[in-house]
Order: structure tokens, then C-alpha cells, then sequence
């Protein structure tokens, strides 16, 4: 079995646009563009290039996984669940044997490869990573029976949706509780948490 990481990723120009109240175009796009370069850096040191797979539509993010020998994968732009769907046959397409994948935003600035590799050694279908309201998925990890026909739910309440989708196929389901995966950077106040270092889990 070999994992294979999927990482979806807005153009780093129209990223993160509820943060125009702390940061203007400028500094969002600097932003995005080192959470994509972290992302990677933590990715790559579980997986090798060639099964880590960003989901972009933007030429700049795209170059940026080509430069570090990661497959890129056109965005639609029809939603994020159809852009993984498509990311995830195109493995499909190429994958001789069973496979693991883990689904892994760019926005998650504490997240570790450590606490990664924790989470796909689990030895549940689908583990599923909420956010600090345990409402929405911040990662989600599918085992080989999952893998390949899991729906994904992402938007509105997809911790509920995810864990009801899972059931229903009958899949064995787990939760991931980790404050380094449950924070990640949508609002201002998650961003000037983030600067000012506050609750940092390292720190625990």
C-alpha cells in the first residue's frame, strides 16, 4: 500500500480573501504562496514527489509544485469536491496497486509531518481531522478501502457530512484530534492568533 497526498490549492491571488481586513491583495498572495511552500516542504517529508499531487489553477502555484518534481493537476473550477474527484482518478488512472490518500489544505500553519504520519498509521477507513468548531474537515485521510470511491463533502458542516458518507458505505471512521491539524487560518483573528503565537501547541 503507498500513500499518495492530495493538496488542493486556490490561486494564490484570490486566496484567502477573508483576510482583507488584516492583510491587502499583496500580502495575501505572499501568504498563500509560503503556505503552499510549507505545505510541500511537510508533504514531501512523507511521501516522495511523484505521489504528491497539487490541485491548482493558478500558473504560479503550478510552477511552484513543478519545481519541487510534485504532479500538478488542472483545477476545473467547478468546486472543490469535483477537484479532488478529478486529482484523485487521475491517481486512479496510475496506480497499479492499493493506495492511501490524504487530502492536506495549505492553511493549516501547524500542521507537522509528524502529527501526519500519526494520523495515516491509524487503522481506520477514513480518519477525518476537524476543526476547532468540529465542524468543518481541516484533513482527511482514506485507507485503500476508502480511497477509491469515498465522496467528499467539503463546505458547510463537512465533519458531520464526511463521517455520514463514511457510514453509509459502511467504512470504519476516526476522529483525529490534534490542535496542530484543528487550527488553521480562515479569519483575521485566526491570522493574528497565528502571529502573536497564542495557544501555540508547541508550547504545550
Amino acid at each position: 500500500m503507498t500513500l499518495h497526498i492530495l493538496i488542493p490549492c486556490k490561486s494564490l491571488g484570490d486566496g484567502k480573501t477573508r483576510l482583507a481586513q488584516a492583510l491587502d491583495a499583496k500580502a495575501r498572495r505572499a501568504l498563500c504562496t509560503s503556505f503552499l511552500q510549507r505545505t510541500l516542504d511537510v508533504a514531501l517529508a512523507l511521501v516522495p514527489p511523484p505521489r504528491c499531487h497539487v490541485i491548482a489553477s493558478d500558473g504560479d502555484a503550478a510552477a511552484i509544485a513543478v519545481s519541487r518534481g510534485v504532479t500538478h493537476c488542472d483545477d476545473p473550477g467547478i468546486g472543490l469536491n469535483e477537484a479532488l474527484r478529478q486529482g484523485r482518478e487521475r491517481i486512479c488512472r496510475n496506480a497499479a496497486e492499493e493506495f492511501a490518500l490524504l487530502i492536506f489544505p495549505i492553511d493549516l500553519p501547524w500542521a507537522t509531518a509528524t502529527v501526519l504520519a500519526d494520523l495515516v498509521r491509524r487503522t481506520a477507513d477514513v480518519v477525518i481531522a476537524p476543526d476547532r468548531e468540529r465542524t468543518g474537515t481541516n484533513a482527511l485521510y482514506l485507507g485503500p478501502r476508502a480511497a477509491r470511491r469515498f465522496v467528499f463533502q467539503f463546505g458547510a458542516a463537512s465533519f458531520f457530512a464526511h463521517r455520514s458518507a463514511a457510514t453509509h458505505l459502511g467504512l470504519r471512521v476516526d476522529v483525529c484530534e490534534d490542535a496542530r491539524l484543528s487550527f488553521d487560518i480562515d479569519r483575521p483573528e485566526d491570522y493574528f492568533e497565528w502571529q502573536r503565537g497564542e495557544d501555540d501547541p508547541w508550547t504545550r
